[in-house]
């Protein structure tokens, strides 16, 4: 992941917006005293990208007096540009939102260009979310394949945490490394294993105690068998005296069963002989009802001539009311599509107003990009030309680089030959003193006779050869001195070339982003010229009307329709109200003439049926009271008969009573030999679960010994430490030249006898191998770093990503002057391994130790972020 761009908003101490553009920077310094936001501006990232941050909530995070605060940061990843845009606002019950974006280039190659190049070449955003914020979080973590804890542990050096795990003892070392590697969770499931196994074992024994209980109540099989046996005869024995009571039951309920049928009958009668007189009483009602409704009809017959006279008007009104109500409905059919047309032409000119407006607003738009392009061609000349002669200054720094390694060769060179001439200059030393010390006729070097002139002969050779030596040697001391002054005077014109070339960075920054504003504001131009003509036309047309003609035409047509509809309001009201004035003789005809003429006849014949009727009822009732008389006398032995079969029934239920208290002491002997025959399966049963109760316990056993901490999480260690060790290496040759490594110790003897588990940090260098906390300051920051970055790129891989981006939020106030230019140098030997190096600092001293420089300032109206 490789930070682009960042804006944001009401974000704690960062009241107005802000923009940090990170184009052109690959390593910076973050600058800014404390408290000024410096490592708020860290937060920010996390918090788009994840939504966490330092803060326990995210209103914590809103600037105080502020409701609503928002994120924008743009990233490179794989070669494509990704943006999420986050929101959280404080109003109700607190709201949250987020949107995740990517790139898409006009280009065909669709990479991702170099910074801010992209806005040059064009494109659009394109939407990626997928489902509601949990879905769309997702989705940003697969994209990243890293999640917060991840990322805090292996991008960000946090403040604080650099040199946790060096400075620890190496026991703590270790458990620092599992808990960076997230070995924390097989903890967690030694735990869970253990916990498994404690409750394996708890339900063995409550499973031991179900089976001592089962085997108490086996034993009481034949006391249940024999309460079976005498509860069986009892049954049989009730169940005979039940047949005999239910017998001489039968034979009184027939008795009494016939004489109920007859008082039944009795009490049918009576219930004809009250309804037979209530139907006489209404039958004489019903017969004067007719009398009088036959007497309303022939009053209505006699107007007859006058209801249909005012019949006939009212339906002639009616036609003329439904003839005025058609012309109504087209006359109103007809205004509601002329008001559609109508509609129809304002939407069409409101349309062509709004674009003529849009085009207005983009033009001036276009003119200020122009200005702007304008303004930055002055400045990417400049810039050019600074440019050039920073790169002449590159070329003669790369001629002096050149020239330094050529004289440090022939130093060297001069050295060796200087050993090797004092070397030999000592050995001729020697052989001249030997000569020179003894008097014997012996040479002293090679036991040979010596005569005295031979002597004398040696003794001047080893004087004129030591003698030539010594001037060779002389000779090679002054050219040596000379290389060091010209060594020290290149040196010189290096370190001051080094400092002009700092400024190389922001000048190519200031070039690319000069470059392009002025491509943005030469397309400007164009599409200026283009949105001229067009708002030309949209003006000619507006002026000449030239818009829905389609509509205009059916404008007309619907006016010329409305017209010849004829619609008068005066006549529709008078037909309106004559209809009115008539509208009585509608119910007189229907209601009353019509029923009349029809309903004449029928009422003669229903006054005569109904006299009839009245005759054949009163008949009828004067024989159903002769019966009513003789089945009275019938029924009156029938309370004595109910008296014996209560007797009878009350002897049956105490048989049955009998019958069934036997049969259920038999159910329940039943009952309990089939519990006892369910609990020998049941003992069954609980035995099997028993073993494999145990082989779980072992189960779990050897799982908690596994994910102990002499088990699986031994093995990460054990296997990632190779990994960390040659990556820290490989940056710590690169920082120290090739003199320092380091290696890792996983365990280590004891003076007792035995293995001891540990983390000891072995580093290396010219002198030999010493312990981590032998180092200096310096020498001990460069292995502290190249360390860290190990375990941090350790820790990204296993994530599946790549370290792209380092943040370095450490505090150097306890670095002297020397340690803080050893820190930059450590910094500066590894940048090519990172596309972004942020170093944050509040420190002076270092602020121009950095090609570029991000300063944070806090101000009345917050904190303000900038690029130097």
């Amino acid at each position: 992941m490789i930070p682009l761009k960042l804006r944001l908003q009401h974000f704690m101490c960062y009241r107005e917006e802000q923009t940090l553009d990170f184009s052109g920077i690959h390593l910076a310094c973050l600058t800014g005293d404390n408290g000024h936001g410096k490592s708020t501006l860290l937060d920010a990232i996390t918090w788009a990208l994840w939504g966490k941050a330092r803060a326990r909530r995210d209103d914590e995070l809103i600037t105080l007096g502020e409701t609503e605060m928002w994120v924008e940061f743009e990233f490179g990843l794989a070669g494509q540009r990704y943006r999420i845009w986050r929101q959280r606002s404080k109003k109700g019950r607190g709201q949250s939102d987020l949107h995740f974006y990517v790139w898409n280039p006009s280009t065909s190659s669709g990479k991702l260009l170099p910074d801010s190049a992209q806005d040059a070449v064009g494109g659009d955003w394109r939407l990626l979310d997928d489902g509601g914020l949990l879905e769309r979080q997702a989705q940003i973590i697969r994209t990243l394949r890293l999640d917060y804890d991840t990322f805090v542990n292996s991008s960000f050096l946090l403040q604080g945490r650099a040199d946790s795990f060096t400075l620890k003892t190496p026991s703590e070392r270790k458990q620092i490394l599992s808990d960076i590697l997230g070995l924390s969770r097989y903890d967690l499931y030694e735990e869970r294993a253990k916990q498994e196994a404690q409750a394996c074992k708890e339900r063995v024994g409550l499973i031991e105690g179900e089976l001592k209980a089962i085997e108490r109540d086996l034993v009481r099989r034949s006391d249940y068998q024999a309460q079976l046996s005498a509860a069986h005869t009892a049954a049989l024995t009730a169940a005979a005296a039940l047949r005999q009571a239910e017998a001489e039951q039968g034979q009184a309920r027939l008795a009494v069963q016939g004489l109920q049928a007859q008082a039944q009958q009795l009490a049918d009668l009576r219930r004809r002989l009250a309804r037979g007189e209530e139907e006489l009483r209404t039958g004489g009602q019903q017969l004067e009802a007719g009398r009088q409704r036959l007497a309303q009809i022939e009053k209505v017959l006699a107007e007859r001539d006058e209801i249909e006279a005012g019949w006939a008007a009212l339906q002639s009104a009616r036609e003329d009311d439904a003839a005025w109500n058609g012309r109504l409905l087209r006359h109103t059919q007809t205004q509601e599509r002329l008001n559609g047309a109508r509609l129809a032409v304002d939407q069409a000119r409101l349309a062509l107003e709004a674009d003529q407006k849009r085009l207005a607003d983009r033009h001036a738009d276009l003119g200020r990009k122009i200005a702007a392009g304008q303004e930055q061609s002055l400045l990417l000349a400049q810039a050019r030309v600074a440019l050039a002669h920073l790169d002449e200054l590159q070329a003669r720094r790369d001629a002096l680089a050149a020239e330094l390694r050529e004289l440090g060769e022939r130093s060297a060179t001069l050295k060796a030959e200087n050993d090797r001439l004092k070397a030999e200059g000592q050995a001729v030393r020697d052989r001249l003193d030997l000569m020179v010390a003894t008097d014997a006729p012996i040479c002293p070097l090679c036991r040979q006779p010596l005569a005295p002139e031979h002597r004398d002969r040696l003794v001047a050779g080893f004087d004129a050869e030591r003698t030539d030596l010594l001037a060779r040697w002389t000779a090679n001391r002054d050219a040596l001195h000379a290389l060091a002054e010209r060594k020290s005077s290149l040196e010189t014109e290096d370190a001051d070339l080094a400092r002009q070339l700092r400024a190389r960075d922001a000048r190519q920054r200031q070039a690319a982003q000069a470059e392009a504003a002025v491509s943005e504001g030469q397309a400007a131009a164009e599409e200026q010229a283009r949105i001229a003509e067009q708002s030309a036309q949209l003006a000619a047309r507006l002026a000449a009307e030239d818009y829905a003609a389609a509509e205009r035409a059916e404008l007309s047509r619907l006016q010329a329709e409305l017209v010849e509809a004829g619609y008068d309001t005066a006549a529709h009201e008078a037909a309106r109200r004559q209809t009115e004035r008539l509208a009585s003789f509608d119910a007189r005809y229907q209601r009353q003439l019509l029923p009349a003429l029809d309903g004449e006849a029928e009422a003669r014949a229903r006054v005569s049926d109904l006299a009839g009727q009245l005759g054949r009822r009163e008949a009828d009732l004067a024989a159903d009271r002769a019966e009513a008389t003789r089945l009275n006398a019938a029924v009156a032995d029938l309370p004595q008969r109910q008296a014996t079969l209560a007797r009878a029934d009350a002897a049956v239920e105490a048989a049955a009573g009998a019958e069934r208290r036997a049969r259920q002491n038999e159910g329940a002997a039943m009952q309990q030999l089939h519990a006892l025959d369910a609990l020998a399966a049941r003992r069954d049963k609980l035995a099997a679960d028993i073993d494999a109760l145990n082989v779980q316990i072992s189960i779990y056993v050897q799982l908690r010994e596994a994910f102990g901490k002499k088990g699986l999480q031994a093995m990460i260690i054990e296997n990632a430490i190779p990994e960390v060790e040659v990556e820290a290496n490989r940056l710590l040759s690169r920082m120290t030249e090739g003199r320092m490594s380091l290696r890792l110790e996983t365990q280590r003897e004891k003076v007792t006898g035995g293995v001891a588990e540990t983390l000891d940090i072995v580093v290396s260098d010219e002198l030999g191998a010493r312990a981590y906390e032998m180092y200096s300051g310096g020498e001990g920051f460069r292995a502290n770093l190249a360390l860290r970055i190990a375990i941090s790129k350790l820790l990204a891989r296993r994530a599946g990503a790549q370290l792209q981006t380092l943040v370095i939020d450490e505090g150097f106030g306890s670095q002297d002057s020397q340690g803080r230019s050893l820190v930059v140098e450590a910094i500066n030997s590894i940048q090519r391994d990172f596309e972004r190096i942020i170093v944050i600092t509040h420190i002076e001293e270092l602020k121009d130790m950095f090609p570029a420089r991000i300063d944070v300032v806090k101000t009345a109206s917050g904190s303000r972020v900038s690029i130097a």
